[in-house]
């Protein structure tokens, strides 16, 4: 079996970072086939090159835009984490709302296409929607130098739903529960919002 990075991903810092954070392990032949070393790729920085991608869909003003972001994998980076100095196992790296922001900004001026509304004001927390995050690789000691191959370790889709977590929560907060005589209007709309979103949870997450 080939190296397939498993990936925790969250939303962090009330909304407005998400984490991506490798969970793989080493290889182990009967508990971790897929894991770094063994048959598998090295997490040696100094034999493998890393690249995160990460693919933001955003739906503007009923227009969809395709944001895409690139992060090399490498120590000294701020937002970056590594387990020990010389390998890239248990890598985390955390990617803010306004870099999401500024490289959709770049993405939509490229187009020359009228700015959305929306863009007007940096942001603070990150757009609820799917993000795709993918890990490729660079093996160094494959021989080819420069023009090693590029190999897909890990992909997955990400959900975020944070900011509505937040707006649920506001609902069933707003509550009251001591009022006999208040119809069931108001725990109907925020147990209606909380049902939806769990449905919503269920359908997009982060799978590998």
């Amino acid at each position: 079996m080939a190296l397939n990075l498993a990936l925790n991903i969250s939303t962090v810092e009330d909304c407005g970072s998400i984490k991506i954070e490798d969970i793989t392990g080493y290889y182990n032949a009967a508990s971790n086939s897929e894991g770094w070393g063994g048959f598998n790729l090295s997490p040696s920085i100094e034999s493998v090159n890393l690249v995160l991608k990460l693919r933001v869909f955003n739906f503007l003003n009923e227009e969809f835009y395709d944001t895409p972001l690139t992060f090399p994998l490498q120590h000294g980076i701020d937002g970056q984490s590594y387990n020990s100095l010389d390998s890239y196992e248990g890598f985390k790296i955390i990617i803010s709302a306004d870099e999401v922001y500024l490289a959709l900004q770049a993405s939509i001026s490229a187009l020359e296409i009228p700015f959305p509304l929306d863009l007007e004001e940096a942001w603070e927390i990150l757009e609820d929607t799917v993000y795709e995050v993918s890990v490729v690789a660079q093996d160094l000691t494959s021989g080819l130098g420069a023009q090693s191959e590029i190999l897909t370790i890990g992909k997955c889709y990400y959900g975020n739903t944070c900011d509505t977590e937040k707006k649920v929560s506001k609902l069933f907060s707003s509550i009251d529960v001591e009022c006999e005589d208040c119809d069931d209007s108001d725990v109907n709309k925020a147990l209606l919002a909380k049902s939806l979103l769990k449905n919503l949870n269920s359908m997009i997450t982060c799978r590998l």
